[in-house]
């Protein structure tokens, strides 16, 4: 493979240079180079991160669908003649041959049972610990149809809720957990959203009733309803109001009860992936999200002790230098301990940084005329 850049970025930048008609975005003198372009046009659109109107579909079906989706994108793609294209056209195609290949990969490992997936056309970061995430991050009304589609959001909630918790029960059972620890810091966020300052804040919609901070950021939006005819918004702050009440905070609380009383009970210790039964695959799939590259775990390993060796060695070979007589592990203790490198008072800390300010707006105006 022969990715070394952001394959995600340029690709989006590729895609919004042809909606605009930039007439650099693409040299499509062929049918292979508009075939391409057509080829990551329709990529952008499927990785849109929720359908208008309803939730992503995570169910085994949703999954499978996905699947099949990418590997007929992905014989698309081999349909076309690489060599035939131009080289600006050629790294478009090998981006989009990697971003399919791992989405690939990680279907191929069940990554979407784990806080590690990243496809977010399914689950946002964090996997199935952000799940909830895209409820209180939902757009900000402003037409009709907007708040209609808040609606139809709410209506299908409880369902997508379901299908995220057969995930988790899921992810039990195959023990592809994360660490207790990094569950438990996802978790209390969930329990914060719905449980903070229960009992504080008024219901802005049912006089002498109180609810949760929770509630109150999903009415906010009805409640500032403005410029609509009043039997209008009458109507969808009562559906808001019932469907939030009824729907939306009772399908929150059983996914908060299924991460706390079934899920975080399971999680191990150790945030070692040995502990899974697909560990070092998974970890192999990890690795080429990070990296781009194909290389075993162990030669990264070795690879990068390797180049912490060198860096050392040429650390050590500087320390005489500094008129410091010891070891490379001594000068390291020096530095870090020795008062000359820390400022004596608070003053003198907050004033070093207005110095070095000072300096290089000097000699910045000196190269350019001007001072940033």
């Amino acid at each position: 493979m022969r990715i070394k850049t952001d394959g995600r970025t340029k690709l989006v930048a590729v895609v919004a240079a042809v909606s605009l008609g930039c007439p650099w975005a693409v040299t499509a003198r062929d049918d292979d180079s508009a075939k391409l372009i057509a080829l990551i046009q329709a990529d952008q659109k499927s990785s849109e991160n929720a359908r208008p109107g309803a939730w992503p579909d995570v169910s085994t079906s949703g999954m499978e669908n996905l699947e099949a989706h990418d590997r007929a994108a992905l014989t698309e793609l081999y349909a076309i003649s690489r060599n035939a294209l131009s080289p600006e056209n050629r790294e478009l195609y090998d981006l989009l041959e990697w971003q399919i290949d791992r989405r690939l990969d990680q279907m191929r490992v069940r990554l979407y049972l784990t806080p590690f997936w990243h496809d977010r056309r399914l689950l946002p970061a964090g996997g199935l610990l952000g799940a909830l995430d895209p409820l209180w991050s939902l757009p900000k009304p402003v037409t009709l149809s907007d708040y209609e589609e808040r609606i139809r959001k709410f209506e299908l909630f409880p369902a997508y809720v379901k299908q995220v918790i057969s995930l988790l029960r899921d992810a039990k059972a195959a023990h592809m957990l994360p660490a207790h620890q990094f569950a438990s810091q996802s978790i209390t966020s969930v329990a914060r959203w719905l449980n903070d300052k229960p009992g504080l804040l008024r219901n802005p919609f049912v006089a002498n009733t109180t609810i949760t901070e929770g509630e109150r950021s999903l009415y906010a939006p009805f409640q500032a309803m403005q410029g609509f005819d009043t039997g209008e918004r009458a109507r969808l702050q009562e559906m808001a109001r019932k469907l939030v009440h009824e729907q939306v905070i009772p399908a929150a609380e059983e996914y908060y009860d299924v991460l706390s009383q079934e899920y975080l009970p399971a999680c191990p210790e150790s945030p070692s992936l040995t502990q899974w039964p697909n560990g070092a695959e998974v970890y192999r799939v990890l690795l080429r999200l990070a990296t781009t590259i194909n290389l075993d775990p162990k030669q990264v390993q070795e690879f990068g002790l390797r180049e912490v060796k060198h860096i050392r060695d040429e650390m050590a070979a500087l320390v005489p230098h500094a008129g410091f007589k010891g070891s490379l592990n001594e000068f390291l203790v020096h530095a870090r301990t020795d008062p000359e490198f820390y400022f004596s008072s608070d003053e003198e800390l907050l004033a070093a940084p207005f110095r070095k300010s000072s300096r290089c707006c000097r000699g910045s105006f000196t190269i350019f005329r001007n001072c940033p």
